[in-house]
């Protein structure tokens, strides 16, 4: 009799699975429906300063993601005798550490997004450019989770994270799934 996964993993685990799973079915159905409906109705051809701009407009909700993080870590510093002078100078509270957590956490998932919807605004079709909009407004949503959740432990900032890893990650895989095809089609 095969051994349950569930029975072996911790409450905490289990939660953490759970947001996993649902930002990853969420991530997969709008990475699809981006791709493949072309909900903006993108068409070919497109000059290269049109697809700089897709790219641009999809990066407004990733940057304004970073910048809340940083503004929450600068609001707490201005407003904490303790940490108004920075690490360099005395041990941070708990609170100023999980700020900077978020902050890290969403400086590298920006830096993924920068990469992946630029390769895909200069590598797909025309048509399937609808993508980058809608894994925007999924990375915005995904931090503004991953922010509330942090301080609740993992389990509730797992979909946050979920809906700003995931999109990236399938975005890649069928950017290179096209470029196979391509090249031995």
């Amino acid at each position: 009799m095969p051994i349950s996964i569930t029975n072996k993993l911790t409450s905490k685990q289990r939660d953490v699975t759970q947001g996993i799973v649902i930002g990853m079915l969420v991530s997969f159905a709008v990475v699809i429906y981006g791709a493949l409906a072309n909900p903006f109705e993108y068409s070919e051809p497109q000059s290269l300063i049109e697809r700089l701009v897709i790219y641009a407009y999809g990066m407004i909700l990733p940057t304004l993601s970073l910048i809340i993080a940083v503004g929450r870590v600068a609001k707490h510093r201005f407003f904490s005798a303790k940490d108004i002078d920075g690490s360099s100078y005395y041990e941070q509270s708990e609170r100023v550490r999980r700020l900077q957590s978020v902050l890290q956490n969403t400086l590298e998932q920006f830096c993924i997004v920068m990469s992946v919807y630029f390769l895909w605004a200069f590598i797909m079709p025309a048509d399937y450019m609808s993508l980058i909009g809608l894994i925007s407004v999924l990375f915005f949503i995904g931090r503004i989770l991953f922010m509330r959740g942090y301080d609740k432990g993992a389990g509730a900032r797992s979909i946050g994270f979920s809906l700003t890893f995931y999109p990236s990650v399938l975005t890649v895989g069928a950017i290179i799934i096209y470029l196979f095809y391509r090249t031995f089609t």
